[in-house]
């Protein structure tokens, strides 16, 4: 009897014990590429309930895990520059001091805080400071996200009750592509598709000197695919070679056309290669 009211008691345990119930401030998550950059956020998310919220519940001044429970915690995978400091790809945790009319944005590298009662000042990597902007409709449910995203920044925006914050976020995408274009080129150097993918960056970043030079290089290696002598004939278009411009785009034709007769079709990208050519 005894071993059978203890089997009960040691259920009733591991049942409650993996009993889900409703959280009051439910974890939030936010993830967003910018650029080549993987942002990812997590965050608890407290309501309002009836409370005033900043100089109160919030107090102004004072340091805050901006949300509730474990610190909020952001996450770069590249380099970047936070409303124009740089910071380090990693792992931070992201702490603020709201104020009135500013507040002060604090990147800690201490990201298992639960409150702050272990912050150190020691730990931080960036202190900034940022404008807080009044809205007129209530926000209940504290809330972040990532918006005003370009090709190379964003915003990491803060609402609750009637304040909102912006931090800016800048990325050095160009760097970032040159230094992935040489990795690559270093460990694949007989592989076309590297040079003529790295060729297409740089025709659409406006450095047709580069683009020719790698395009050239992949056309060595295989000259094969109709795609790749159409890259060199907007390249030479780029550098106001057009006669060699017309050459490359019959090439790509020839190439094209010969390819989708062996399989039977038509080449579909005919019309927009001559159409194209017409306007050069």
């Amino acid at each position: 009897m005894k071993n059978l009211l203890l089997s009960g008691c040691l259920l009733g345990t591991i049942l409650l014990s993996a009993q889900e119930l409703p959280q009051p401030s439910p974890l939030g998550a936010v993830q967003q590429r910018v650029g080549l950059t993987d942002i990812e956020i997590e965050y608890s998310r407290p309501q309002m309930k009836g409370r005033t919220i900043f100089g109160e519940l919030v107090p102004f001044e004072r340091l805050w895990r901006t949300g509730a429970n474990k610190a909020t915690r952001i996450s770069f995978s590249t380099d970047v520059q936070v409303n124009g400091e740089p910071v380090s790809k990693g792992d931070y945790a992201l702490l603020t001091i709201p104020g009135e009319n500013t507040w002060t944005v604090i990147l800690n590298s201490e990201t298992e805080m639960w409150g702050t009662g272990s912050y150190s000042e020691d730990n931080n990597v960036l202190r900034t400071e940022v404008a807080t902007a009044a809205s007129n409709q209530v926000v209940e449910t504290f809330s972040m996200d990532i918006r005003d995203i370009t090709g190379t920044s964003c915003g990491i925006g803060i609402e609750w009750e009637k304040t909102s914050v912006v931090i800016p976020v800048q990325m050095d995408v160009a760097r970032q592509a040159e230094m992935n274009i040489a990795k690559a080129i270093e460990e694949e150097q007989e592989n076309w598709r590297v040079f003529r993918n790295s060729a297409q960056y740089y025709m659409n970043a406006g450095n047709m000197e580069e683009a020719i030079v790698l395009i050239d290089r992949c056309l060595e290696l295989d000259g094969s695919s109709w795609y790749s002598h159409w890259v060199r004939a907007q390249i030479l278009h780029g550098l106001g070679e057009d006669e060699m411009a017309k050459e490359a785009a019959f090439s790509a034709l020839e190439l094209g056309e010969a390819g989708a007769k062996e399989k039977g079709t038509e080449f579909s990208y005919k019309g927009m290669i001559r159409s194209t050519m017409g306007g050069w």
